[in-house]
């Protein structure tokens, strides 16, 4: 049976966006772990409170 184009298109650019987040991500936490400060990623800690608030505006 043939597969619809359009499905095959939508799971192949839906793929390739998270294979591409999943890169930012990698990038970004090696960027932290090699950088000379890695561990400190802000000067005051967030509260996981005001980070659920800005995240849900």
């Amino acid at each position: 049976m043939a597969v619809n184009k359009h499905i095959k298109k939508s799971l192949f650019l839906f793929n390739l966006l998270f294979w591409i987040g999943g890169c930012v991500i990698l990038g970004v936490s090696i960027y932290f772990k090699v950088s000379k400060n890695g561990n400190v990623v802000r000067k005051y800690p967030v509260s996981l409170l005001k980070l659920w608030q800005f995240l849900h505006l």
